[in-house]
């Protein structure tokens, strides 16, 4: 720290500890008041681009095809599932269900429209139609027409007839589906043009309103998701039951998020305990940086409940990240303080100790803040809201260490009389950090070869990163989503929709026989993709019309029939989510095989539209392709670009940095070398091991370099403060590794055990987050005590020697 600030800091803080210590609890009480405003939000809008043309096209269709939010129950009974027992089974089931608050109605195999069993002319079908219930049906017919039937089949009943399913249908939130159109119309309007100064209010008072009936709405859903399974859990004796569909995803994923932050950073500060005790063996050493720690958390819960920004699955990790970052500055403070009190007054040295530290620390800081910062650039909003979190939380981290710590050292050291040294470092004592410098010393060149080999196998690894993951490969196979997920993708025909609206552009285009016939084609090749299950269009509801008729194709005049005088239900059940009313626009839902192994979205997604218009003959206006599968899809494409964006940023403020801080442009060079391997020896690891980006991975690259740099920071400070006094290059070497190395080991260690922790998750992303972060770590640590100093040894930035 330069000489008047350092004086400034030391007459500002240090001088007067209590009151610095009284100042920040004032604020640290005002944050607290709004720790209750804190929430979670795993919503599917955590799944998609903010500024996303398909996403605008996707409620564009809503409007036209209303699409009711359901829950879906896979019932797999013990016995045979047209038992009477079984269907009594079913019917209390589904009779308790219909109870549950936030179900609208329930559709299952016991309601469904029966049109063969017996066959019936469609002038009866006018009258009424039976379901399973109904004296007049036959239950034999009434299997074979379930299990085959194009629009029952893998939708209400497995085709072996042993696994059922039950639809559950949500109440609407009008105002929420309200406020989401009018939010988007006014986004449209401000990317072709300003918004006037009433719009852009209207805009900000809708986001905050979708935000809000958002959360509302999730609450509401998490709670009715925890009451069906408790509907479920009562009817376990008859039957194995799951229960799938988006919302549920949702519930779930909050669970996991929720547990992550409770369970881990509980589980961090009492690992961060341990260390610090076998590190310092010190009572206050351990108490006063968690303590620290601790407010850190405490404030930054507050400011997010009190700005309305909740934690997502991106961000579920921050607790532990701001205790790892905190603590890092701690330990320097306290290694540095180690290495100077063997002589002198204890409480001077403890200032000088702080004083040392504060400017690395700074600019550590503030390159782990350009770390996550970089993340707006993804465009993907759960990531850059992470970004920006994290940003904040490190100033405000570094605040606390320097405006909290350091007075509580301050008021808690004694003062000892001495003599000695006021700024050399004592020697090594790491077994480790010795080995590592004689290691450095005696084969620093062929160190320095062997990683820009690992370097070019980490460059080649990183081209092989894609972005094919699955839903399913998020949870571990013991967990109840994973195995409904895996026996509704097996027998009840997929769980992400995907959507396909055909434009016929003319009044009852749909009814003329050659253009149903394309739509034929189409629903059929849908069929045979692999990674599609169930498909359903009106192509669907003509098969069960043509086998009720005879007529094969529908003639128009009983299509009209079928368009205007059919019963109401069943209309809305068979024909109105499938074309509107003027026959001008079809839509076909086909639902993905999530727990396909060779399932590609975008190939996928390419397949469908080059056959729609250049097999079948549409013209490319008239297709459009979208659902959840699709806007989830464009979130995963995006990473690449983000990636390479977020190294890019990272490494150029990085760059900018280091020549802010050493003033000189071959040292900010030589710097920046060991930074670039943690990075790329992760995504190549991962290329190589086909684990694809997603929400969590990408922000690796960010984490890892904006902590790894702080090693960097830290190391060529305090070499370039011992060279000016020794002037011997190997010495500073080695009294380097004995003092700041010491202080970057025991970072590493702690913050490589506390990352480990987070693979004892049960979400999969938080897994790879905490296992590729931690080797990051692991190569952080080993590049910057051996490449760096073998750089700064071989090309002298700081002058030449002088020996005595």
């Amino acid at each position: 720290m330069s000489s008047s600030l350092a004086a400034l800091y030391e007459n500002a803080v240090l001088a007067h500890p209590r009151r610095c210590l009284l100042a920040m609890a004032l604020v640290v009480a005002a944050c607290a008041v709004f720790m209750p405003s804190f929430r979670l939000d795993s919503g599917s809008d955590s799944l998609i681009l903010e500024d996303d043309a398909d996403l605008r096209a996707y409620i564009q269709i809503r409007q036209t095809f209303p699409d009711e939010p359901f829950l879906l129950v896979a019932y797999q009974p013990k016995h045979d599932l047209f038992e009477p027992a079984t269907l009594q089974a079913l019917r209390a089931l589904v009779d308790e269900l219909e109870q549950v608050d936030g179900v609208e109605h329930v559709n299952s195999m016991l309601n469904a429209p029966l049109l063969l069993s017996p066959p019936l002319p469609i002038t009866a079908l006018l009258r009424g139609i039976p379901n399973l219930e109904d004296e007049r049906v036959d239950k034999t017919l009434a299997r074979k027409e379930l299990t085959e039937s194009p629009f029952y089949s893998e939708q209400l009943i497995s085709r072996d007839g042993e696994t059922t399913a039950i639809q559950l249908v949500l109440t609407k939130n009008p105002p929420l589906s309200e406020a989401i159109i009018e939010r988007e119309t006014l986004r449209g309007s401000r990317r072709s043009a300003a918004l006037s100064p009433e719009e852009s209010a209207r805009l900000s008072e809708l986001e905050e309103r979708v935000s809000t009936l958002t959360a509302a709405e999730a609450e509401q859903q998490e709670k009715m998701v925890a009451d069906i399974r408790a509907v479920l859990a009562r009817h376990r004796d008859a039957a194995d039951v799951y229960l799938g569909g988006l919302p549920m995803i949702v519930a779930d994923m909050t669970a996991f998020v929720r547990r992550d932050l409770v369970v881990f950073g509980a589980g961090m500060i009492a690992f961060l305990a341990l260390a610090l005790w076998i590190v310092f063996r010190s009572k206050r050493f351990v108490f006063l940086p968690l303590l620290t720690c601790a407010l850190v958390v405490v404030t930054m819960i507050g400011l997010l409940g009190l700005l309305d920004k909740p934690a997502t699955v991106v961000s579920s990790n921050f607790i532990s990240l701001l205790l790892i970052i905190g603590m890092s500055m701690a330990i320097h403070i306290a290694v540095r303080f180690d290495n100077l009190k063997q002589s002198g007054n204890a409480r001077t040295k403890l200032k000088q100790a702080v004083v040392d530290v504060a400017l690395p620390c700074f600019f550590c800081s503030l390159t782990t803040m350009v770390g996550f910062g970089s993340l707006v650039f993804s465009g993907i909003k759960p990531v850059m809201d992470f970004g920006l979190m994290m940003t904040a939380g490190i100033a405000v981290a570094y605040a606390f260490i320097f405006l909290v710590l350091a007075p509580l050292l301050v008021l808690t050291t004694a003062e000892t009389a001495g003599s000695g040294d006021e700024t050399a470092e004592t020697e090594a004592e790491n077994p480790l950090m010795l080995w590592l410098a004689k290691l450095t010393d005696a084969h620093g060149g062929l160190l320095f070869i062997a990683a820009l080999v690992l370097l070019g196998v980490s460059v080649w690894g990183t081209t092989r990163l894609s972005v094919e993951n699955r839903f399913i490969d998020y949870f571990h196979e013991n967990t109840e989503i994973h195995q409904g997920m895996l026996l509704i993708d097996s027998k009840l025909g997929g769980t992400v929709p995907l959507e396909i609206v055909i434009d016929g552009g003319e009044k009852n285009y749909w009814i003329n026989p050659a253009h149903r016939a394309k739509l034929r084609q189409a629903h059929e090749y849908l069929e045979q993709q692999s990674a599609v299950g169930k498909v359903l269009s009106l192509d669907a509801t003509l098969k069960v019309a043509e086998e009720i008729t005879g007529s094969r194709p529908l003639n128009s005049f009983l299509l009209g029939m079928l368009k205007t005088a059919l019963p109401a239900r069943f209309k809305e059940a068979v024909l109105e989510p499938f074309v509107d009313r003027d026959f001008r626009q079809v839509r076909l839902v086909a639902r993905v095989v999530e727990s396909d192994p060779n399932l590609k979205r975008q190939e996928l997604l390419d397949g469908i539209r080059n056959h729609l218009i250049n097999e079948i003959g549409f013209e490319a206006d008239q297709v459009r392709i979208t659902g959840m599968y699709v806007l989830y899809n464009n979130m995963l494409q995006s990473l690449f670009d983000s990636q390479i964006k977020t190294i890019g940023v990272v490494f150029l403020a990085i760059l900018m940095m280091f020549l802010i801080l050493f003033r000189s442009f071959p040292v900010a060079i030589i710097a920046l070398v060991p930074n670039v391997f943690p990075v790329f020896l992760v995504l190549g690891i991962m290329g190589l091991l086909g684990i694809p980006l997603d929400l969590m991975t990408i922000t690796i690259a960010a984490v890892s370099v904006g902590i790894a740099v702080d090693h960097t920071i830290h190391y060529v400070y305090r070499f370039r403060a011992e060279f000016e006094i020794h002037r011997d290059y190997r010495a500073t070497l080695y009294r380097c590794h004995g003092g700041v190395g010491r202080a970057m080991f025991y970072t590493s260690v702690t913050i490589v055990a506390g990352f480990m922790i987070l693979a004892a998750s049960s979400f999969r992303p938080t897994i790879y987050f905490g296992i590729f972060t931690s080797l990051a770590m692991v190569t952080a640590l080993f590049a910057a005590v051996t490449l760096l100093p073998y750089l700064l040894i071989r090309l002298r930035p700081f002058g030449r020697e002088h020996h005595s």
